[in-house]
């Protein structure tokens, strides 16, 4: 079983990228991206669009309206002044698409993707649910432990086995008798590990065939290369007469001179 998950929903203008760095984790992060004037999309690795963090409580409530338990769902994230809304509802009654809005990041999924996130939802919460509820571990015993009365017990079993001491020895152990220091258990700290995003470009071309580790994509040029699956970061529909939107790493372009 794999301990991350990350997914992209992308469409002509704006994108969302869910992603949980572990199971041990009681939330997922939502990466908020659309393109810019000049084709490229924005970055967040250079503080660009918009990134919040998705409690397990809020899994559970937008999973609620995925399931169409309920039409729609909305909060308010406050970070020091900024106050970012986020809502997620159903286009109509039909429930054939799903609007999310975070930030002013719109985006609208259709069936498949609305299922595709659905069932990605549902995982997240049961992994999180066995994994990031575990209390964390602590040198300090219990008082309640059994070991603690076995470990009592040996000790005065060798009390007992143990030579007999003179009352002045016993006086003077007394007297120099000090109280021990209460252990303190080691501190928990959360961190939280910040997602890398790597540098990526959309470009126009022509799905022709895959292999299990790679992509061909043809373009108007004639010209057809070869790219690595983990390259590309967008979803594509595998029809060969079909143009459409390739979201791929800048450096894997630029070495096979599509982009200068």
């Amino acid at each position: 079983m794999v301990d991350a998950h990350r997914y992209s929903f992308f469409g002509k203008k704006t994108g969302i990228i869910l992603s949980s760095m572990s199971r041990s984790e009681s939330f997922v992060m939502l990466t908020c991206i659309r393109e810019k004037a000049g084709g490229s999309w924005e970055k967040p690795s250079q503080n660009e669009g918009k990134v919040v963090r998705i409690s397990l409580e809020e899994m559970v409530e937008i999973l609620r309206v995925l399931e169409q338990k309920a039409e729609g769902w909305s909060t308010v994230h406050k970070y020091k002044e900024e106050s970012t809304k986020i809502e997620f509802r159903w286009k109509d009654d039909h429930h054939s698409a799903l609007y999310i809005d975070i930030g002013s990041y719109p985006k609208m999924l259709n069936y498949s993707q609305t299922e595709v996130l659905r069932l990605l939802v549902m995982h997240l919460i049961k992994e999180k649910i066995v994994h990031a509820t575990v209390p964390p571990k602590t040198s300090s015993e219990s008082p309640d432990d059994p070991s603690n009365s076995s470990l009592e017990e040996k000790s005065t079993q060798k009390s007992k086995v143990a030579p007999k001491r003179s009352r002045k020895t016993q006086s003077i152990s007394h007297s120099n008798h000090q109280p021990m220091e209460e252990e303190v258990g080691p501190i928990v700290q959360e961190v939280i590990q910040k997602e890398s995003e790597t540098d990526s470009m959309l470009i126009h071309g022509t799905f022709m065939a895959e292999t299990p580790k790679a992509v061909l994509i043809g373009f108007e040029s004639d010209k057809s290369v070869w790219f690595p699956k983990s390259t590309i970061r967008s979803p594509y529909a595998k029809e060969k007469s079909q143009v459409q939107q390739f979201l791929i790493d800048t450096w894997v372009l630029q070495k096979n001179q599509v982009v200068s």
